[in-house]
């Protein structure tokens, strides 16, 4: 089930400067953000579990969120430096 309309996202990239939007565009950034929003409340309600909760709270969104940006900024500096290594093994190969 869609939470968000298209007609939401629409308007949601128009307030972001858009004169036109596209609706693959409207359809793409709408599965993004309830993906998003099913993986912050994942971790939320592990959070409220782990405080022996029932009730998800803000604090435990807010954590959530910190908790995804920390792990993806680790991937992303992995992967960079995975990259950076394979240059400069190709650098010292030549």
């Amino acid at each position: 089930m869609k939470v968000f309309s298209l007609l939401d996202m629409d308007e949601f990239i128009r307030e972001a400067g858009a004169k036109r939007v596209n609706e693959e565009a409207s359809i793409k950034l709408r599965d993004l953000l309830e993906d998003s929003g099913k993986e912050i409340l994942l971790k939320a309600k592990f959070l409220a579990n782990y405080a022996g909760r029932k009730e998800i709270r803000r604090e435990d969104i807010l954590l959530a969120v910190q908790y995804i940006k920390h792990t993806n900024s680790k991937k992303r500096t992995n992967t960079l430096r995975k990259d950076i290594l394979k240059k400069l093994k190709k650098l010292s190969n030549k």
